[in-house]
């Protein structure tokens, strides 16, 4: 995936604070390659992609952003989120505009620098961000990750070489890592 068409940027802070209040978030569910895969949006971007059933995703949609106006219809957003699987590049920007400290934006940035097709480790994340021995810290960020594959935590191994841990799971990750062309 050619990395150079996502843009990260931190969901407005007065957003955060707020619980989501006056936030409109757009769902809808597709049906990928690996899973069922929800896809969340607002006007700024895709907030969340998540390997879960509709209600355990309105669950952690309500954690994030309790006083959001939450709809189910597809957008522009997904549509671009989705041209990853049927062509392997995205056809369109896609802006991810997330929740997250400014430590854990600045780790998924440096998760977006790791090429579809190849690995690093957490200890390669460390460095990347100049902060050697913040291993748990940013094995912490990358389990957080709230859109999945975009900002690419499967790609992150163990120091060892093995695969660590995956919040959708070890097999989803090995899948994902294989889709790639990753032998995991």
């Amino acid at each position: 995936m050619d990395m150079t068409s996502i843009t990260l940027s931190a969901m407005p802070a007065d957003i955060v604070t707020s619980g989501g209040q006056g936030l409109a978030l757009a769902y809808e569910i597709y049906h990928g390659p690996f899973d069922d895969l929800l896809l969340v949006s607002s006007r700024y971007g895709l907030t969340h992609a998540l390997f879960a059933g509709e209600a355990e995703a309105l669950v952690r949609l309500r954690k994030d952003y309790p006083k959001a106006d939450i709809t189910r219809e597809s957008t522009a957003h997904h549509r671009a989120a989705l041209s990853y699987f049927k062509t392997g590049t995205q056809a369109a920007p896609l802006p991810l505009a997330l929740k997250g400290t400014a430590f854990q934006l600045q780790v998924w940035q440096a998760l977006l620098a790791v090429p579809m097709g190849q690995t690093a480790s957490y200890k390669q994340i460390c460095a990347s961000i100049e902060n050697p021995k913040a291993s748990r810290a940013v094995g912490s960020a990358v389990g957080r990750n709230p859109v999945s594959f975009y900002v690419p935590c499967h790609r992150i191994l163990a120091h060892n070489g093995g695969l660590g841990g995956y919040y959708w799971g070890l097999d989803k990750k090995r899948e994902l890592l294989r889709w790639e062309g990753v032998s995991a």
